[in-house]
């Protein structure tokens, strides 16, 4: 289900690093947040409480697969602010407008962009899509990255228009 296909080289290696700290969290990429480990749980930095249920259902079932996973990463220039606008505004502004993804799934093979929802819709579709082409003008093109939907319920039509653009649907 998570295409083993693509091969990217093997992440470094974290193992005593002095920026490990409890719980068990590796912030290795600053301006993405930390790294949490495959086996942490707690309160995941953007998920909505009606998407906590099927994010630890997936957890449950692939988070060892994974090396680790970022949350609420942002992707995007949000909004300019006008003219003369304060520091503070300014701020406000770009944190209302920017664009941020669930979370950031760290495989030894890829790099996984999720969007968790209750149900796979044309909304989600777009998200995926914005949030890829974002990530590649912002972070350029990793050797493998890949868009992910996870969610409780599907229907045919749009796992195909997911599959015809290359995502993945999860159904948990």
């Amino acid at each position: 289900m998570l295409n083993d296909e693509i091969s990217l080289a093997e992440p470094p290696d974290v193992s005593g690093d002095p920026l490990v700290r409890d719980p068990g969290i590796v912030n290795l990429s600053p301006f993405l947040g930390p790294i949490y480990p495959p086996s942490w749980r707690g309160r995941y930095p953007h998920l909505m409480p009606v998407d906590l249920a099927i994010w630890n259902r997936f957890m449950d079932k692939y988070a060892a697969d994974f090396v680790g996973f970022q949350y609420d990463v942002t992707v995007g220039e949000g909004a300019k602010a006008p003219e003369g606008a304060s520091d503070a505004d300014k701020y406000l502004l770009w944190s209302l407008t920017v664009k941020r993804i669930d979370c950031l799934g760290i495989r030894k093979d890829r790099v996984i962009v999720f969007e968790v929802k209750p149900r796979l819709g044309m909304a989600a579709i777009g998200q995926m899509v914005s949030y890829y082409v974002l990530w590649l003008r912002q972070y350029g093109r990793p050797p493998a990255v890949q868009v992910a939907t996870v969610c409780e319920q599907s229907e045919p039509d749009l796992e195909f228009v997911a599959a015809q653009l290359g995502f993945l649907v999860i159904v948990v």
